[in-house]
């Protein structure tokens, strides 16, 4: 893990967004590609657990790896630290790959809940521990759709 200081220090993350925007990595497989001989491949020539296979999540006939309840939590954490540190930051300024740099990469990806975690990471409400999604391991598509349901109940 690489960590930069953003007070003196521009990291090279996402092109152009690099001087305005906070990057944050999330480490997922991602989108993964189906091989010749039909199993799952990623970064074009890896080849995927075969025990991880069932929890793919499939998205408009594309199989994505899902992240996990605990990375949603940490970037959640990290946005409200940073928030408290740089008080005049915009929500705008989390984002991800797919937003700043389509044409080159696809992360973070449909399964990561970007709008609502930075909906929920600027509103300040606090967690409650019955929320089912947080009983999670994986941000499947229910998971996610729950997530969202949550932060529309809780936020204005």
């Amino acid at each position: 893990m690489t960590l930069v200081d953003p007070l003196t220090t521009i990291a090279w993350h996402a092109t152009w967004a690099n001087p305005t925007h906070i990057g944050v990595e999330h480490v997922c497989t991602g989108l993964l590609r189906k091989s010749p001989e039909g199993k799952f491949i990623y970064l074009e020539k890896s080849l995927y657990p075969e025990e991880l296979v069932p929890a793919l999540q499939e998205i408009n006939g594309q199989f994505w790896e899902p992240f996990t309840v605990a990375q949603l939590f940490s970037s959640l954490a990290l946005k409200r630290l940073l928030i408290q540190a740089f008080p005049t930051l915009q929500a705008d300024k989390f984002t991800d790959h797919q937003t700043i740099d389509p044409k080159h990469k696809i992360d973070c990806g449909p399964l990561w809940p970007l709008a609502e975690l930075n909906k929920l990471a600027f509103s300040f409400v606090p967690l409650v521990e019955e929320m089912a999604w947080m009983k999670c391991c994986l941000l499947t598509k229910d998971v996610v759709e729950d997530f969202k349901a949550t932060v529309a109940a809780l936020t204005p």
